[in-house]
């Protein structure tokens, strides 16, 4: 049986990291907001041509399409149809980008069950596979075009280049080996108190949906798709910094996967504020070359630019779920 004070120790664990994590975040956000030039930034808002923006929206609209295909796959035969998850999407996507701390996230497990019936286990299934597999095209593809585009990794290119191979295969085999690990973990669980049955009744769902990952068609469309979300997320990006004049390929590419690699960090912060932008600023200088006022400027326009394109989908996926039925949770 689990003692207390185990129990107690890994929950004030938790807590002292999202401090540090969020103490960090704000400190970050506030020496971007000291270093930020409003004139830049208005005139970034104010120069880029508007069909930049429409064209970066629209681009957006299909990020959310391969993100909602990758997600009926990891569903499987309980996915439901395109048109209705992909509301689902949508407002999921609008609530991680907005809510403090990644609690956004719960929102798929909500809207799962409110309106599809589907057990909690199958949608942290998913949503952990989905998370995983945008890890490994970041790490791999981006990874790979940071390395190859840059002039600053010129002599360990190829010992780099084989580390993130490395790094990829370690992912690759923690991926796989995620079901065996749950399995463990579910026979240790004590049969006593309301959370622990709860949690041992979500766990066969969640090792059913991981061990599934380990399938040939699962895997290879489920890599397909995050190559599609990756590569819809980096053209997103593309448009809007050639609107603002910033060019270069393979380097953006690059510069755009330590941003969305930083985005994935287990760090504690509000709605990314601090940790997006810096990502962008570290990206933009030091492998652009851009001053530090205008990379500053640039990163909180393109996080603005997100946020916008996540609301605006957002909006419309809710008024969209609000035609759908709901139905009684699976149990």
């Amino acid at each position: 049986m689990q003692r207390p004070g185990t129990v107690f120790s890994a929950s004030l664990t938790v807590r002292l990291w999202r401090l540090v994590g969020l103490l960090f975040s704000l400190a970050l956000l506030a020496l971007l907001l000291y270093a930020l030039d409003l004139d830049t930034f208005r005139n970034l808002a104010a120069d880029i041509p508007p069909v930049s923006l429409l064209l970066a929206l629209l681009i957006y609209v299909f990020l959310n399409v391969f993100r909602t295909l990758r997600f009926q796959v990891l569903l499987d035969a309980g996915a439901p149809p395109l048109h209705a998850l992909w509301p689902v999407v949508l407002v999921h996507n609008l609530m991680v980008r907005l809510m403090p701390f990644k609690t956004g996230e719960f929102a798929w497990l909500l809207l799962l069950r409110r309106h599809f019936g589907q057990s909690v286990g199958a949608g942290l299934g998913s949503l952990l596979g989905a998370r995983l597999f945008e890890l490994l095209i970041v790490l791999l593809v981006g990874g790979a075009a940071l390395v190859q585009g840059s002039g600053r990794f010129d002599e360990g290119r190829g010992v780099l280049t084989l580390l993130l191979a490395a790094l990829f295969l370690l992912c690759l085999a923690g991926l796989f080996s995620a079901a065996r690990l749950l399995r463990q973990l579910r026979l240790r669980l004590p049969d006593r108190g309301h959370f622990s049955r709860r949690l041992a009744a979500s766990l066969p769902a969640l090792e059913s949906n991981l061990a599934r990952l380990r399938l040939p068609r699962v895997f290879l469309l489920t890599l397909l798709l995050s190559c599609l979300t990756w590569g819809s997320s980096v053209c997103f990006n593309l448009v809007l910094l050639a609107g603002l004049g910033i060019h270069g390929l393979p380097l953006l590419v690059g510069v755009i996967s330590i941003t969305m690699l930083v985005e994935a960090l287990p760090v504690a912060s509000i709605s990314g504020l601090g940790v997006i932008e810096g990502g962008w600023t570290f990206g933009l200088v030091s492998l652009a070359g851009l001053e530090p006022g205008a990379a500053v400027a640039t990163g909180f326009f393109l996080h603005a630019c997100q946020l916008l394109a996540a609301t605006l989908c957002g909006l419309g996926g809710w008024l969209w779920l609000r035609r759908l039925p709901l139905v009684e949770p699976a149990r």
